[in-house]
């Protein structure tokens, strides 16, 4: 009996995480705080941005995506009304 060896097919090019479809996703995930959202913007799945997140090449993904979370909060944070109660500024 004899077993032959059959390599897998590679994924097509629409599901590797290219440099552009990295940066639009962080654009996405700072504005809007969501990795379900950012994801769905670029047509992947977030839970292929969780994997690249752990990979050896998804370290600058990772830092990243730190930074996208911490600007875009800030930015909502920043865009909330406040209440500014006797101080008589607008």
């Amino acid at each position: 009996m004899s077993f032959e060896t059959v390599a897998e097919p590679a994924a097509p090019a629409s599901y590797h995480w290219t440099p552009a479809l990295q940066r639009a996703f962080l654009d996405h995930l700072a504005v809007t705080g969501s990795v379900q959202i950012a994801a769905s913007r670029v047509s992947m799945s977030p839970g292929a941005a969780y994997q690249l997140r752990h990979r050896a090449r998804g370290v600058a993904f990772r830092l990243g995506g730190g930074a996208a979370r911490r600007a875009g909060a800030a930015c909502r944070r920043a865009a909330r009304p406040r209440d500014l109660g006797d101080r008589g500024m607008l």
